[in-house]
């Protein structure tokens, strides 16, 4: 019997039990996301140690640990007391080298003491502190290095002598937006050669806030990908990312610090560099060499480097920057 037709007393116990069963069925999806990304979300949205930042979009929860196992590798994930992934030198002393950048820079898929800054720490005998997060890109890697004194310990100087940035070919689509991996995200935009710092305060909605099937949803809905972008569009986000590395390049030297851009398979970025002026080089040539020598320098289905690729990448930056000649203490 249609529930228009059921009298009004049973017709509301019917829509009460609708409710319930809908309510119970939300719960359910709510509960079984919950369980499922927390054990199989990336580290730009685990909810376990992801959360939102009014400024940065996201940052990393002090003090949370877990362990991410996929088919290609099983890594413990242990944030420290100021939101970075935990290594031994922080925060002992006054950091030589600051690192900034996004998965590659935190060692997805690799335990702490692997990745290349943790590496590189050893090889150039310097203090290197790892502020590397995951989804990252150039603009929000310039609003952490500007907002560095809140999420460091004031008690211990950060003027470094070095800042490395790793640029990865993502940093482009997402410098474009203000959105990335389905969560908002500051953005700057180009106003002749100056930036303009938009979407901040970082918007939340309550679902975003409160629902992690929501926020399953919007990062699948990310990942469909946008419309492939004019080429017009394409030149104006190249010369936004330059600028954003160039005002990053001018704000090290204020502080003394010198600046330089690590990438990994962008000569159009390395191009607008040369012309403002900021020290780079490129990794791209020598992992694509690894490779083809089998060096199993990434892992085949993720994509992110391998132990021997982070020792590699560590090897060459060493080797870079003593060239560059920018190690002297």
């Amino acid at each position: 019997m249609p529930p228009s037709n059921v009298p009004a007393k049973p017709r509301r116990r019917l829509i009460a039990r609708l409710a319930l069963a809908t309510l119970g069925a939300l719960g359910l999806l709510e509960l079984g996301a919950r369980l499922w990304s927390s054990q199989t979300s990336g580290p730009s949205t685990n909810p376990r140690y992801v959360e939102h930042d009014d400024v940065l979009g996201w940052r990393y929860r002090p003090g949370a640990e877990l362990r991410h196992a996929t088919d290609e590798f099983d890594v413990e994930i242990t944030i420290d007391e100021h939101g970075f992934r935990r290594q031994a030198s922080l925060p002992a002393r006054a950091p030589d080298v600051l690192v900034f950048g996004d998965s590659f820079a935190f060692g997805w898929g690799v335990e702490a003491s692997e990745t290349w800054a943790a590496r590189l720490e050893s090889a150039l005998d310097l203090t290197v502190w790892n502020l590397a997060v995951s989804g990252f890109s150039v603009d929000q890697e310039l609003l952490l290095w500007r907002g560095r004194a809140r999420l460091l310990p004031l008690d211990v100087p950060c003027a470094p002598k070095l800042v490395l940035v790793l640029s990865c070919g993502n940093d482009l689509p997402e410098a474009m937006g203000d959105r990335s991996y389905g969560k908002a995200k500051p953005r700057f935009e180009l106003a002749g050669d100056e930036l303009v710092l938009t979407n901040v305060p970082v918007p939340e909605s309550w679902l975003e806030r409160n629902s992690q099937a929501w926020r399953s949803l919007a990062k699948r809905w990310y990942a469909r990908g946008e419309p492939e972008p004019t080429h017009a569009t394409v030149e104006r986000g190249r010369d936004l990312v330059a600028t954003i590395l160039a005002t990053f390049d001018r704000e090290c030297a204020t502080v003394g610090a010198k600046l330089v851009v690590i990438t990994t398979e962008d000569r159009w970025l390395g191009e607008r560099l040369d012309a403002r002026g900021v020290t780079h080089f490129d990794l791209e040539a020598e992992l694509a060499a690894a490779a083809s020598r089998g060096e199993r320098v990434a892992f085949p289905k993720d994509g992110h480097w391998t132990p021997r690729g982070h020792e590699f990448v560590a090897e060459i930056v060493a080797r870079r920057l003593r060239g560059l000649a920018l190690l002297a203490r």
